[in-house]
C-alpha cells in the first residue's frame, strides 16, 4: 500500500533464458501458536505466515526463509500492486496460523492464542515464472497449467470482437 517490498522469496525453480515473471508482494509474519488442551497440556508451535497482498492468499511455512536482497529478472517483469493493507493481511494471517484441532466444535476443548513474533516481519516480493503454458510458483517450485490465464495476467490477451449488434 504505502511500502514497497524489500527482497525476494528463495527460489526452488531458477528462471532460465525467454521466461517471464510475475512479481506478488507478500506479507511474511513470525508467530508462536500457542495451544492449551485438555488431553495435552500446554503446547507452543513456531510458524511462519505467508500472506500474499494482491490475492489474499495465505501459506504457512515451517520456518522463516532466507530473504534474497537481489536477483537477477528477466527483461519482461510485471509487478503486482499490493491491495491488502499490513493489519489486513494480519488479521489474515492470524486466521491461518489456527490450527484445525482448535476450530469449530473443539474450540470447546482446544484454545488457541497466537502470538507475533516483531522482529520477524518482512515485506518481500514472491516471484512467479511464466514459461512456455505454464506458470510455476518459484518459491515452492508447484506448477500448473496456465495457458488461458498467462494470456490474462499480461494484458495481453487481444481484444475479441463482441456479438453483431442487431
Amino acid at each position: 500500500m504505502g511500502d514497497r517490498p524489500k527482497g525476494f522469496l528463495p527460489m526452488k525453480t531458477a528462471l532460465s533464458c525467454g521466461d517471464k515473471a510475475i512479481l506478488s508482494p507478500v506479507y511474511l509474519f513470525g508467530a508462536n501458536v500457542m495451544l492449551r488442551g485438555i488431553f495435552f497440556g500446554l503446547k507452543l508451535t513456531p510458524v511462519t505466515v505467508a500472506v500474499d497482498a494482491a490475492s489474499g492468499r495465505t501459506s504457512l511455512l515451517e520456518k522463516a526463509p532466507e530473504i534474497l536482497s537481489r536477483l537477477e529478472l528477466p527483461s519482461e517483469c510485471r509487478r503486482l500492486e499490493a491491495k491488502l493493507s499490513r493489519a489486513t493481511a494480519e488479521a489474515f494471517a492470524e486466521e491461518a496460523a489456527v490450527p484445525d484441532n482448535a476450530r469449530g466444535w473443539r474450540r470447546g476443548i482446544t484454545s488457541a492464542k497466537i502470538l507475533f513474533r516483531p522482529g520477524e516481519c518482512g515485506f518481500v516480493w514472491r516471484v512467479y515464472i511464466l514459461r512456455e503454458n505454464s506458470l510455476i510458483d518459484g518459491f515452492s517450485g508447484e506448477a500448473a497449467d496456465a495457458s488461458g490465464v498467462v494470456d490474462l495476467l499480461l494484458g495481453q490477451r487481444q481484444n475479441e470482437a463482441g456479438p453483431a449488434e442487431l
